[in-house]
């Protein structure tokens, strides 16, 4: 169908804004078309044009046209134009290509000449960045222009007579894609004939020599290095957003909400700025109340209550033999507050604890040994992790399987326990029994992470069953590894499970997971069974911003 017969005109371009079509031909003419009025009208352009290379949409009121005259912009409301001549000091040239439209409203430019010219319209900011020509790696052929923006919205630029490059938006300059990021002489910039993103983000570039795919991997997290050589083993993140942080060195660290260190733990119970050993910890809980109770390896529980802002009470809970009501171990992996305020405790080696006082206000541990009398010592004596899931069903993660039991009970001696362990040959079955975290994401689905067994999700309605049924995602279904220590969500509801040597984000809507290698770090570490919701490596702190 022809929409406006009168006219027998070669229109190169069309752009639709606001219900109107725009035409552009690769000379002078521009023109629109109305669909409702069914008017079609040419639309001077005020400027002296003979080509137009490109035509884009900046907004749906705004047209930019690509021209041997420079870049000019069409208000079409206001029915405005405005030519922006791109020539500078280094860029002679008024011929615009191609023009791209970046995540912050900036314009990037290619001229006819060598570089890209940054453009911001809001500030009139205009400046030409280019690879020094000592430094370009060249070809016989042309380079194709590349330039897009990988998921974390960082520019990279493949410009006219230079390196493939990302702008550092701090700096404001080009720098060039490195094979080492610790080697400045490993430039990669491969001839390219064409390019292509991806559902992953990925870049798909296609060169005289193959294909080449490149992945970008979010740089969201800060490493801090602490106690070399020692193991970083457990976190809290506390009321006040301060972070509670401790390694195998038997140091505690207290870092404020704005990430600076505001000290070091004593055992007196002051936060100093001097450097003192406490003990080796291995998890942290604050109570509603805000004390904070610390499990240690070996020294059983210590309990902090605040007296000022830096210091702290200090109370040891410690295994006592001759004390039947006293901690059941000394090797506390796991305190966790219930949702009817109780105290649990996971010893390795002990089993659970629950937290009582009795009628002379005395704290005292209820165990397999006094009153806790259905616990299975027999073969749930190492507990490694304690959480809830929906339904007042609390998780025992142990060695040798998972426990659940309800927290609606009278007196501990009626608690029932039930086990589900690994079967071979049942693939509903738990995955795997040495359970290292059990975690439930905002839309209550509780997962079961394993070592040697993945991840299990749990399925069944009924948490209170010897045969609970899972789903299991393992490196069969994409996982980077199956040895996986601990489970957390973000907050656009992915699951970020930790491995030994990776970290995998699990898109829980689609199934489909990505992963992360130390290569995506630029780091060299490894991570460790974590029971809070930071990241624990050796030696390191990870912070994720």
């Amino acid at each position: 169908m022809q929409l406006f017969p009168n006219y027998d005109f070669p229109f190169q371009y069309i752009k639709e804004a606001d219900g109107i079509i725009y035409l552009v031909s690769q000379s002078d003419k521009l023109a629109s078309y109305n669909f409702k009025s069914r008017q079609f009208k040419f639309i001077e352009i005020p400027y002296h044009v003979s080509m137009i290379n490109e035509v884009k949409k900046f907004d749906s009121n705004t047209l930019l046209l690509a021209t041997d005259n420079g870049l000019i912009i069409y208000k079409i409301k206001e029915k405005k134009f405005q030519l922006i001549d791109i020539r500078t000091s280094t860029q002679p040239s008024s011929v615009v290509q191609s023009v791209y439209q970046d995540h912050y409203k900036e314009l990037w430019i290619f001229p006819k000449t060598t570089g890209v010219i940054r453009y911001n319209p809001s500030t009139e900011e205009m400046q030409h960045l280019f690879t020094p020509a000592n430094e370009v790696i060249r070809y016989e052929r042309k380079n194709k222009n590349v330039i897009f923006e990988d998921q974390q919205h960082t520019l990279w630029i493949l410009p006219p007579e230079g390196n493939l490059s990302y702008y550092d938006r701090e700096k404001k300059e080009l720098k060039s894609m490195l094979k080492d990021s610790n080697n400045p002489k490993s430039v990669f910039s491969p001839l390219v004939r064409f390019y292509t993103l991806d559902n992953q983000g990925n870049c798909w570039l296609t060169s005289a020599r193959g294909i080449y795919k490149l992945s970008f991997f979010p740089h969201t997290y800060n490493l801090v290095h602490i106690d070399d050589g020692f193991e970083t083993r457990a976190f809290l993140c506390d009321s006040e957003k301060r972070v509670w942080v401790s390694s195998k060195a038997q140091v505690i660290r207290v870092y404020q909400p704005d990430g600076q260190l505001g000290g070091y733990l004593t055992p007196q119970g002051k936060i100093s700025k001097d450097k003192h050993s406490f003990t080796s910890v291995y998890c942290f809980l604050e109570d509603h109340e805000g004390n904070i109770w610390i499990g240690t390896k070996e020294n059983g529980i210590y309990l902090l209550k605040k007296k000022s802002p830096d210091s702290y009470s200090v109370q040891q809970f410690t295994h006592q033999p001759n004390m039947p009501y006293s901690l059941s171990g000394n090797s506390v992996y796991s305190i966790f507050q219930d949702s009817h305020k109780r105290i649990w405790i996971g010893c390795y080696g002990g089993g659970i604890n629950l937290l009582t006082c009795n009628k002379n206000g005395k704290t005292e541990f209820i165990h397999s040994d006094n009153e806790l009398k259905n616990y299975p010592t027999g073969y749930a004596s190492k507990v490694r992790h304690i959480s809830e899931a929906p339904g007042g069903v609390l998780l025992i993660g142990t060695t040798n399987g998972l426990l659940t039991f309800s927290n609606q009970f009278e007196r501990p001696e009626e608690i029932k326990f039930y086990r589900n362990c690994c079967e071979s040959g049942i693939s509903t079955s738990l995955s795997g029994n040495d359970v290292m975290h059990t975690y439930t994401d905002k839309q209550k689905r509780t997962y079961i992470a394993s070592f040697t067994g993945g991840i299990s999700q749990i399925v069944s309605k009924n948490l209170l069953s010897n045969k609970i049924e899972f789903k299991t995602y393992t490196t069969d279904d994409g996982l980077a590894s199956d040895l996986v220590q601990a489970i957390q969500e973000d907050q656009q509801g992915n699951l970020w499970i930790l491995s030994e040597n990776a970290i995998s984000k699990f898109d829980t809507q689609r199934e489909a997971f990505e992963n992360y290698g130390l290569n995506s770090l630029h780091q060299e570490f490894s991570f460790f069974r974590s029971s809070s919701s930071d990241q624990r490596t050796k030696s390191n702190c990870i912070r994720y911003r």
